[in-house]
């Protein structure tokens, strides 16, 4: 007997090739992808790097009261040189008031301790020039009465914070993502001369002198940033700038009086000291010099 074996159909045939299709597409399903992963951009840090900005504020000195000493010199018949402090407005005390306003040019460079660390230390430059930090004095020496002694002299004392530059390390803590408490110090570069000009009708030579105003001290301080926007921070700040004390000195020669026959001549030397250390107070606006990243840069606060 013979057995009859069944004809396909042509509707079987493509479904059983429908079926293999769909077979290859599930294998070919489960095998790695050789294609390319996506672009991540890279995250840039904010709060690290280079950065610059402007300041603006004020210049307070700590000290406003000053000493000043007038000396009389003379030379004497016999040849000797007498140096000796007046009786009378020897000395005294005078204010000023070095107290102005300041504009500041900023340059540092911060960075994170770690990557997720809120610890931020870096270095910092400030160079400042106030604007009416400098002030004038009159400081008279009176003769004695009846015209005895020499003859009276009235002398300027002028003092100036000229500009100021401070260098050093900060360490801060960001607080909140976008606002970091830090505390700063270092050396501090000031330009504060004194300068003293002094005569009278009967004088020989009109006095000058000063100093030539260069200081080298120490400054520390404290400020806070608030980075409004990535790569943006306004903040304010106090420094301390300590510098050493000074003396300025001017002498001159003038005419002694009629009744002065011990002497020839007599002259006049005065002087002047104090200190000018200072407070500064300031609004700070900075800016990370991440400008050359990529649009696509996601910035991290």
């Amino acid at each position: 007997m013979k057995h009859k074996v069944p004809l396909l159909c042509a509707e079987s045939v493509l479904g059983l090739l429908a079926a293999a299709a769909m077979l290859g597409q599930a294998r070919a399903a489960d095998l790695p992808s050789h294609k390319t992963a996506p672009l991540i951009p890279p995250v840039l840090d904010a709060w690290s790097g280079p950065y610059v900005g402007i300041g603006a504020g004020a210049v307070l000195p700590t000290q406003t009261a000053w000493t000043a000493e007038a000396y009389q010199t003379g030379i004497t018949q016999t040849g000797l040189k007498t140096f000796t402090p007046y009786a009378w407005g020897a000395s005294a005390t005078f204010n000023t008031s070095e107290a102005g306003f300041l504009g500041a040019i900023i340059a540092g460079w911060n960075f994170r301790w770690t990557p997720n660390s809120n610890i931020i230390f870096g270095v910092e430059n400030e160079f400042a020039i106030p604007v009416g930090a400098h002030s004038t004095v009159t400081y008279a020496v009176p003769g004695p009465l009846f015209g005895l002694g020499v003859t009276p002299q009235v002398a300027q004392i002028g003092r100036a914070w000229e500009w100021g530059d401070t260098l050093g390390p900060r360490l801060g803590y960001l607080i909140l993502p976008n606002m970091l408490l830090y505390g700063n110090g270092g050396v501090a570069f000031v330009q504060a001369p004194e300068s003293i000009r002094f005569g009278s009708a009967a004088v020989l030579a009109n006095g000058t002198g000063g100093s030539n105003g260069m200081r080298v001290g120490w400054f520390a301080g404290a400020g806070v940033d608030w980075q409004f926007s990535p790569g943006w921070r306004v903040g304010v700040s106090y420094k301390y700038v300590g510098l050493p004390s000074v003396t300025a000195q001017a002498a001159g020669l003038s005419y002694g009086s009629a009744f002065q026959a011990a002497q020839i001549a007599a002259g006049t030397s005065f002087i002047a000291s104090g200190n000018p250390s200072a407070h500064i107070v300031e609004l700070r606006l900075t800016r990370s010099l991440d400008f050359w990243a990529p649009s696509s840069v996601v910035t991290a606060y």
